[in-house]
């Protein structure tokens, strides 16, 4: 699971049904923009761009308990800032694979929520 349920479960216990659901879908469009913009930033070698969609990737993820798209997310920003090409792309492809997986989650919980 690309979620820390007992985190999700806490934050939903504290916040409105309205709320939480607004959190989620807020998290949701964020980390598919965001991807978009990384994989945009680096179709045209904008580093910098990449780098302010991934900080805002790792950051927006970790929040709300997506743990592995944040950890990926900045692992994608230190490549850009340190490594050499392999390391950005295997970085990348690993931020794709967690972001898509909790996309795919996101949507199964607010599914479940009311709308």
């Amino acid at each position: 699971a690309s979620m820390d349920k007992e985190k999700i479960a806490g934050l939903h216990s504290v916040f409105a049904a309205s709320d939480f659901r607004g959190l989620i879908e807020m998290v949701h469009k964020c980390i598919s923009t965001e991807l978009a913009s990384v994989e945009d930033a680096l179709s045209r070698q904008d580093v910098g761009t990449a780098m302010i969609a991934a900080h805002k990737i790792t950051g927006s993820s970790g929040n709300y308990a997506l743990n592995k798209v944040s950890k990926s997310a900045a692992k994608l920003s230190d490549a850009l800032s340190n490594g050499g090409q392999d390391d950005v792309g295997h970085a990348l492809v690993e931020l794709r694979t967690h972001s898509n997986a909790a996309i795919t989650d996101l949507e199964t919980l607010l599914s479940r929520l009311p709308a």
